[in-house]
Parts: C-alpha cells; sequence; structure tokens
C-alpha cells in the first residue's frame, strides 16, 4: 500500500468514526430517552414527547461537547503536545539528550521530504512513551516522554520517532485527533450526569423531592454517559490496535533495524515503575501514544508481546529477566550513519535515474538507503552552518545568504541593502560570510540545510514573520527575475511562518478531481518540463511522456515565456485540493516527465520535491 492509498484508507476510517458516533448515540438516546419515557407512560403521561426531548437533549449534549473539542483540536499538534504538559525542545539546544533527539528527528525529515515537526518532551512523564499530532503534514508534532530520553539509547530512539512518522505519514495522526473529537461528544453525557449528582445533593436538603427528581435525571445521563465512554473504548480499539503493528513494521522498513524499536518495547516490558502517564487529559489521547499509557477494559494497543513477536519472531518472553533499562548516553552523539566517511567526490551536476518508477513508489515512503543518505548529508554540512541553521537569529542571516546574487555584483549590493535596513551591518556580515560557506557546499546540502534553518523560524513573532518574509520577497526581486530556487525558497517560508502565525486556513478534505483543475496542471507540468529541459524538442517529449502517463490527453502545453516561476503561484493551491487518486496521477506525472531524458538536476529536483511538498506528498532526497 503506497502513500496515497495509506490516505485514501484514513479517509475511508475517517468516514467509520462517523458511523461509530452515530451507533453510539442512538444506544445512549435509547438508554437516557425510553427508559423515562416508559416510566412517564405508564403514570398516564405523554411518553413519546418525553423521549423525543431527551433524545433532543442528548444531541445538543453531544453535538457541543463534539463542536467544542474539534474547535480545539483545529490549533493543532502543538496545542495537543503542551495540554499533556510538554515543552517546546529549542534546535538550539545545549542539552545533550535533547539535541540527539533533534538530530535523529532532522534526519527522518531530510530522509522521508516531511516538512520537520515541532518536538515536544513530555518532561512530566517517567515512562518510555510518544505520540505525533497535527492536521496536516506540516503542521505535526512529535512528543515524547523524559523516560525516551533517559533510557533509550539512540537506536531505540530512532525507532520509535521512525514509528511517529509512519502515523504522521500514513494519515493516523489526524486521523486520531478526529477519534478524540467525536469520542468527546459521546462521552460529555458522563460529565454532565456527573454534575447533576452534585447539584442534586446539595439541593437535597431544601427540597428532597426536586432533589430525588435532579439526582435521578443525573444518573440516567451518568449511566448513558458511560455508555458511551464505554462505546469510546471500543471505537479506539477498533482503530488502533492494527495500526500500531503497521507502524511498528514500518518503524523495522525505515531504519533496516529491528533492534531498535524492538528494544524499546522490551524497555517498557521491564519497566519496574508504574508506566502509567501522569497527565490528567491523557485518557483522551491514549490511543496516540507509542505504548499503553492507561489501563482500560479495551486496550488501545496489542499486548507488548504480540508487537515484540511480530518483529523478532524467535523472541520468548521471559518474567523473570526483564529487559536492562540503561540509558543512551554512550551513542547519543552518534548519527545514524556517523560511521560514515565524508565523500571526498566532485559533486554531481545531474543525477542518472533509470527508473521513474522507482521515484514515483518512493513518494511519502522512507526506506533505510534514504535514511542513510540523509544522515551522511547533514554530517557534513559544516558544524558552524548547521549551529547558524539552529537558532533562531542566526537562521534568518542564513536564509538571506541562500538568495545572495553571486552573479551580478550590483543586484547583490542592492540585496546587502535591504539586508541591512532589516537588521544591521552585524546582520550584513553574517550573511555575506554564511554565503561564502555556502558557496563551497555540495548542492544536494543545501535544499537539507535550508529545511533546518526554516524550521528555527518558528519562534519568532508575528510581526517578526511578516517582516522576514517581506524582506524575502525584496531580497528576491532585487535583480528582476525570479528564479526557480527563489521561488522554491521563498513559497516553503511563507508555508512555515503561515503555520507559525495561525494565518494558513484549516485543512479541508481533498476531493477535486483533475477535470475540475485542468487549467493549474497544464501550468505546473509546463513549468516543470521548460524548467528541466532547455530544449524544446526535450521539453515536449517530456510534456507527452506526462500526458502518457495519466491518460489525460487534455492537458496543455504552454510556451517557455509563459512558463516562469510566477506561473506556479496560482497553481499550488487548488491542486493541492485534489483527492487523493488524481494527485497520486499528477504526481507521477511531473516525475515522468523530469525523468523524461533519464537525469535530473539538483535544480530541477529541489522544485520537484518542493513542490510535492507543497500538495502534501512528502518526496525524499533524490540521488
Amino acid at each position: 500500500m503506497n502513500f496515497f492509498e495509506h490516505q485514501d484508507r484514513a479517509k475511508r476510517n475517517s468516514k467509520k468514526l462517523v458511523l461509530f458516533y452515530t451507533i453510539a448515540l442512538i444506544s445512549m438516546i435509547t438508554l437516557i430517552g425510553v427508559v423515562p419515557a416508559i416510566i412517564v407512560h405508564n403514570s398516564g403521561g405523554d411518553g413519546i414527547a418525553v423521549f423525543l426531548g431527551a433524545s433532543g437533549i442528548v444531541l445538543l449534549i453531544a453535538g457541543v461537547g463534539t463542536a467544542v473539542k474539534f474547535a480545539w483540536l483545529n490549533k493543532g499538534g502543538p496545542h495537543v503536545a503542551e495540554s499533556l504538559g510538554g515543552r517546546l525542545v529549542s534546535t538550539a539546544t545545549r542539552d545533550a539528550k535533547e539535541k540527539m533527539l533533534i538530530n535523529v528527528v532532522e534526519e527522518m525529515s531530510i530522509a522521508s521530504g516531511c516538512p520537520m515537526p515541532s518536538v515536544y518532551l513530555l518532561e512530566g512523564e517517567g515512562s518510555i512513551n510518544a505520540f505525533a499530532a497535527g492536521l496536516r503534514l506540516d503542521n505535526a508534532v512529535i512528543a515524547v516522554t523524559r523516560g525516551c530520553l533517559e533510557k533509550l539509547s539512540r537506536d531505540e530512539l530512532q525507532g520509535v520517532v521512525a514509528h511517529e512518522y509512519s502515523h504522521i505519514i500514513h494519515g493516523d495522526m489526524r486521523l486520531n485527533l478526529r477519534l478524540i473529537g467525536t469520542i468527546a461528544g459521546i462521552t460529555t453525557l458522563a460529565y454532565v450526569g456527573e454534575i447533576l449528582f452534585r447539584v442534586a445533593g446539595r439541593g437535597s436538603n431544601k427540597d428532597g423531592r426536586a432533589g430525588a427528581a435532579l439526582g435521578a435525571i443525573g444518573l440516567i445521563f451518568f449511566i448513558g454517559g458511560w455508555l458511551g465512554v464505554l462505546f469510546g473504548s471500543i471505537i479506539k480499539a477498533m482503530v488502533s490496535r492494527q495500526r500500531e503493528f503497521l507502524a511498528d513494521a514500518s518503524a523495522v522498513q525505515y531504519t533496516r533495524s529491528h533492534t531498535g524499536i524492538a528494544g524499546a518495547l522490551k524497555k517498557i516490558g521491564g519497566f519496574t515503575n508504574d508506566p502509567k502517564l501522569k497527565a490528567a487529559n491523557a485518557r483522551d489521547v491514549s490511543h496516540m501514544f507509542f505504548s499503553k499509557g492507561i489501563s482500560s477494559i479495551f486496550a488501545s494497543h496489542p499486548p507488548l508481546e504480540k508487537r515484540i513477536q511480530r518483529i523478532e519472531a524467535d523472541w520468548a518472553s521471559s518474567k523473570s529477566s526483564p529487559a536492562t533499562i540503561t540509558g543512551g548516553s554512550t551513542d547519543m552523539a552518534m548519527g545514524f550513519a556517523n560511521a560514515m566517511a565524508p565523500t571526498t567526490q566532485a559533486p554531481p551536476a545531474t543525477i542518472h535515474l533509470d527508473d521513474a518508477g522507482q521515484v514515483i513508489k518512493s513518494v511519502g515512503e522512507i526506506s533505510p538507503s534514504a535514511v542513510a543518505y540523509a544522515a551522511e548529508l547533514r554530517n557534513q554540512i559544516p558544524e558552524a552552518l548547521l549551529d547558524a541553521a539552529h537558532d533562531v537569529y542566526t537562521s534568518r542571516a542564513l536564509i538571506f545568504a541562500f538568495l545572495l546574487d553571486e552573479h551580478d555584483a550590483k543586484a547583490k549590493a542592492k540585496q546587502l541593502e535591504i539586508i541591512n535596513g532589516f537588521g544591521s551591518s552585524e546582520f550584513v556580515q553574517l550573511t555575506t560570510q554564511y554565503g561564502g560557506a555556502i558557496a563551497s557546499l555540495d548542492r544536494r546540502q543545501v535544499l537539507p540545510l535550508f529545511e533546518i534553518a526554516r524550521h528555527s523560524l518558528v519562534d519568532m513573532s508575528q510581526s517578526q514573520c511578516i517582516e522576514f518574509l517581506n524582506t524575502i520577497n525584496a531580497l528576491v526581486k532585487a535583480d528582476h527575475h525570479i528564479s526557480m530556487f527563489e521561488w522554491v525558497l521563498y513559497r516553503l517560508t511563507k508555508r512555515t511562518l503561515e503555520i507559525a502565525t495561525s494565518a494558513q486556513s484549516k485543512p479541508k478534505a481533498g476531493n477535486a478531481t483533475i477535470a475540475s483543475q485542468h487549467i493549474p496542471a497544464s501550468k505546473l507540468l509546463s513549468v516543470l518540463c521548460h524548467a528541466g529541459h532547455n530544449d524544446q524538442v526535450e521539453a515536449e517529449k517530456a510534456f507527452e511522456d506526462a500526458r502518457t502517463q495519466t491518460g489525460w490527453h487534455w492537458l496543455t502545453l504552454l510556451s517557455r515565456e509563459e512558463s516562469t516561476a510566477l506561473t506556479l503561484n496560482g497553481t499550488i493551491a487548488p491542486l493541492a485540493m485534489l483527492r487523493p487518486a488524481d494527485k497520486q496521477l499528477l504526481i507521477n506525472a511531473a516525475i515522468c516527465s523530469a525523468l523524461s531524458d533519464g537525469e535530473i538536476t539538483v535544480s530541477e529536483g529541489e522544485l520537484l520535491r518542493a513542490t510535492a511538498e507543497l500538495l502534501g506528498c512528502p518526496m525524499p532526497p533524490l540521488r
């Protein structure tokens, strides 16, 4: 099952949630409405009116509970992490264990093509656990407990992070948040019943009959509400258990190592202290965690023994010899491929790829070779540039440095004036210094370094974000020409800052068909074909390959003059709303057009990957 099929399945599972929600509501209405209706009917009253009234109250309470919870969840993954006591881990942290965590997440992000998620640490949780939360790939968070950092080796931590990346990429993350909102509605009744009980107890001394009646109503709501809690546990178990097995398998696939994730699971099994989560609302989000964090009749996670045996078939549980719990300090400074010697070969101008099918299959997937390659790219970037990318102040100078025009002295001088107006002479010196260092990089390291740097921008205030983006816009326009790389850098930075300031509209389900978006599809593919092929005949051949791949013979190739970076501005938003099946064909067509001549330049690969990310389809580095 590929990335797009996983997205389709996540959408189908969302529809199942609506079905489960409806069944739970009907059951609760039956319990809460029928009992008083029968009592009133037997007393000679209007039982039907009582039933309809009670049903309306149930629907109102459940609807309000669901709406309130969804409104809260729409704020995104950071709000979920912070509600559980999470602390945002700065990318500039000097703590060795936190730095190890950031490095692991960065490697996974580069390898997958996903925007780097914000990383949170649950300081008060000593157990080994983690979760991923968010509504989109580009506003995801990964949170780990203090126990993860203290008790896991780097290999084991990477296994846990890889498991969470599976949830991010395969659509489980958004489904899990929908599940929280759905269950909130049907469990709200239990809280209402509890409140009525308390009110009845306080008022019973003044009016015994009224207090008894209120207490009876509270009892009915309480029982009905806990029926909802029971349904909620069942729904969590039905949705989550199989997804955990799949995420474990994906973690093994991503890292080509079963020892990491299996070791983490074994340490959880050998953890002698209470493994329960301490956060007050942990029960609401229990299905999101890496392992069972609370006790429940219907467990949302498979037993640890079964999960380990799926990974290591010959493993046998031994109660008398639990997993040894040791920290990961001995290898926390090691990268995934830290043993690799830095390459001394000249960076290739083009990458030769004979099989477009393999590139197509890589979309939304993480391979062990991609993880190793990502670690190699990252480890070969000079430490000074990585430090600059991790700091909110110097990352801005670094991103400005990417835009310096080294081929036009007049344009560069104008850019430096603009930068001086943004910051100071010191800021100009930093930008110039970073520009010289960037010029000596392997071009394949540029986009990963930029990805790390743009994530650090999320710590800026809204006014700083606006000023920074306006400055980038001015730098891009300094030479009166916008290159494809400048467009990539500007659009990805803009996306990051919109999410950081909550300026981006909330995500909607992609249901548009390609037939309704044939004009932006033609524009996108035209730009990609002309950008990757200077010869008109080759560009036409590449476009024809895209048409053949999709069967969309109504696609129209624009002229080279019409296929500029600015042409892309109006194409991304409508194409991002395509349904997964059509989006898959569009990405396939883009890849086939780029590889029409059997090779792809590094800059062409950057444009292709950036476009895929903006469309919500992460693409690993081409190599």
